[in-house]
Protein backbone atom coordinates (compact mmCIF):
# COMPACT_ATOMS: atom_id res chain seq x y z
CA UNK A 1 0.00 0.00 0.00
CA UNK A 2 1.31 3.44 -0.91
CA UNK A 3 2.00 6.10 1.68
CA UNK A 4 2.86 9.79 1.62
CA UNK A 5 5.39 11.41 3.94
CA UNK A 6 3.82 14.50 5.53
CA UNK A 7 6.55 15.49 7.96
CA UNK A 8 8.56 14.46 10.99
CA UNK A 9 7.70 14.72 14.68
CA UNK A 10 9.97 17.51 15.84
CA UNK A 11 12.02 17.33 19.02
CA UNK A 12 10.25 20.48 20.29
CA UNK A 13 6.77 18.94 20.03
CA UNK A 14 7.98 15.57 21.35
CA UNK A 15 9.53 17.21 24.43
CA UNK A 16 6.50 19.41 25.08
CA UNK A 17 4.28 16.34 25.47
CA UNK A 18 6.84 13.92 26.95
CA UNK A 19 6.97 11.89 23.74
CA UNK A 20 10.75 12.02 23.27
CA UNK A 21 10.91 8.36 22.22
CA UNK A 22 8.92 9.33 19.11
CA UNK A 23 11.02 12.38 18.19
CA UNK A 24 12.23 12.22 14.59
CA UNK A 25 9.66 9.65 13.48
CA UNK A 26 8.09 10.16 10.08
CA UNK A 27 4.44 11.21 9.99
CA UNK A 28 2.70 9.45 7.11
CA UNK A 29 -0.69 8.90 5.55
CA UNK A 30 -1.55 5.68 3.73
CA UNK A 31 -3.80 5.57 0.67
CA UNK A 32 -6.52 3.67 2.54
CA UNK A 33 -6.67 6.46 5.15
CA UNK A 34 -7.13 9.06 2.39
CA UNK A 35 -10.23 7.11 1.36
CA UNK A 36 -11.35 6.92 4.99
CA UNK A 37 -11.06 10.69 5.59
CA UNK A 38 -13.25 11.37 2.57
CA UNK A 39 -16.21 10.36 4.78
CA UNK A 40 -15.80 13.77 6.50
CA UNK A 41 -16.11 15.60 3.16
CA UNK A 42 -19.67 16.78 3.89
CA UNK A 43 -18.50 18.38 7.15
CA UNK A 44 -16.45 20.98 5.27
CA UNK A 45 -18.04 24.25 4.22
CA UNK A 46 -17.57 23.25 0.56
CA UNK A 47 -15.69 20.87 -1.71
CA UNK A 48 -12.92 23.41 -2.33
CA UNK A 49 -12.19 23.63 1.40
CA UNK A 50 -12.02 19.83 1.63
CA UNK A 51 -9.68 19.63 -1.38
CA UNK A 52 -7.43 22.41 -0.05
CA UNK A 53 -7.19 20.61 3.28
CA UNK A 54 -6.32 17.24 1.72
CA UNK A 55 -3.79 18.90 -0.59
CA UNK A 56 -2.13 20.71 2.32
CA UNK A 57 -1.77 17.93 4.90
CA UNK A 58 2.01 18.34 4.94
CA UNK A 59 1.65 22.06 5.64
CA UNK A 60 -0.74 21.36 8.51
CA UNK A 61 1.85 19.05 10.11
CA UNK A 62 4.93 21.19 9.46
CA UNK A 63 3.40 24.58 10.30
CA UNK A 64 0.41 23.91 12.54
CA UNK A 65 -1.18 26.86 14.30
CA UNK A 66 -1.51 24.74 17.42
CA UNK A 67 -0.62 21.18 18.53
CA UNK A 68 -2.29 19.24 21.34
CA UNK A 69 -1.66 15.78 22.79
CA UNK A 70 -4.91 13.98 23.54
CA UNK A 71 -4.17 11.51 26.33
CA UNK A 72 -7.51 9.72 26.00
CA UNK A 73 -6.87 8.81 22.33
CA UNK A 74 -3.05 8.72 22.60
CA UNK A 75 -2.86 11.02 19.64
CA UNK A 76 -1.39 14.31 18.57
CA UNK A 77 -3.81 16.82 17.11
CA UNK A 78 -2.43 19.33 14.63
CA UNK A 79 -4.72 22.34 14.12
CA UNK A 80 -4.46 24.82 11.25
CA UNK A 81 -6.66 27.31 9.49
CA UNK A 82 -6.74 26.59 5.74
CA UNK A 83 -10.14 27.69 4.40
CA UNK A 84 -11.56 26.85 7.81
CA UNK A 85 -10.12 25.38 11.00
CA UNK A 86 -9.07 21.77 10.51
CA UNK A 87 -7.53 19.03 12.64
CA UNK A 88 -5.14 16.28 11.58
CA UNK A 89 -5.12 13.51 14.20
CA UNK A 90 -1.95 11.39 14.42
CA UNK A 91 -1.77 8.07 16.26
CA UNK A 92 1.21 7.96 18.64
CA UNK A 93 2.25 4.32 18.89
CA UNK A 94 5.35 2.20 19.32
CA UNK A 95 5.90 1.80 15.60
CA UNK A 96 8.54 2.97 13.15
CA UNK A 97 6.29 5.77 11.92
CA UNK A 98 3.35 7.85 13.11
CA UNK A 99 0.18 7.49 11.06
CA UNK A 100 -2.64 9.88 10.29
CA UNK A 101 -5.84 8.66 11.94
CA UNK A 102 -8.27 11.27 10.71
CA UNK A 103 -8.68 14.73 9.19
CA UNK A 104 -11.73 16.93 9.65
CA UNK A 105 -12.90 20.52 10.22
CA UNK A 106 -13.27 21.72 13.81
CA UNK A 107 -14.99 24.57 15.60
CA UNK A 108 -13.26 27.51 17.24
CA UNK A 109 -14.78 26.23 20.50
CA UNK A 110 -12.93 22.92 20.21
CA UNK A 111 -9.65 24.76 19.65
CA UNK A 112 -10.31 27.07 22.62
CA UNK A 113 -11.11 24.05 24.83
CA UNK A 114 -7.89 22.31 23.80
CA UNK A 115 -5.87 25.45 24.54
CA UNK A 116 -7.50 25.77 27.98
CA UNK A 117 -6.69 22.14 28.77
CA UNK A 118 -3.11 22.62 27.64
CA UNK A 119 -2.68 25.67 29.87
CA UNK A 120 -4.02 23.76 32.87
CA UNK A 121 -1.58 20.90 32.19
CA UNK A 122 1.37 23.26 31.75
CA UNK A 123 0.58 25.27 34.90
CA UNK A 124 0.11 22.31 37.27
Amino acid sequence: MKKELLGVLTEKIAKKFNLEEHSGKNIVIYDDKKIYIEKHKDEYKDEESYNNTVNNLSSIITSADFVYYNESTLGLEFFKYIDEDVLVAIRVANAKELKVRSVYPVSKTKIQNRKKKLKSIVHH
